[in-house]
């Protein structure tokens, strides 16, 4: 009977901290976070909260300035972060009004 409750303990404490682990970290700068993620401001919070950088395929703004390296501050002027490290934000034919011209993150050079 202990034995199955030392065992029940552990299978509890290893999915309480996987269910911790994957939530959503608050920051104040891109290094309090994992090293593919960056800091970025969830405006409806108004706080900023760790987030995964674009991976490969996935949707960014040309125009943002943090290419090749993860922004070291908060990014408080877009809604996303940008592509991961080394990628870049590949141009596609569509807009967005506050943010500008859309893309795709693609292999970097």
């Amino acid at each position: 009977m202990a034995m199955n409750n030392l065992i029940l303990s552990i299978c509890l404490f290893l999915c309480t901290g996987q269910l911790l682990s994957t939530a959503a970290q608050n920051c104040h700068q891109s290094t309090e976070c994992a090293r593919d993620h960056c800091c970025l401001l969830d405006k409806s919070l108004n706080v900023g909260v760790c987030t995964p950088m674009g991976g490969i395929a996935q949707r960014c703004y040309v125009h943002q300035p943090y290419a090749y390296e993860r922004p070291k501050e908060m990014v408080t002027d877009y809604d996303l972060c940008p592509c991961s490290t080394g990628n870049i934000c590949g141009g596609i034919d569509s807009y967005d009004p506050v943010y500008g011209q859309r893309g795709i993150c693609t292999f970097g050079k």
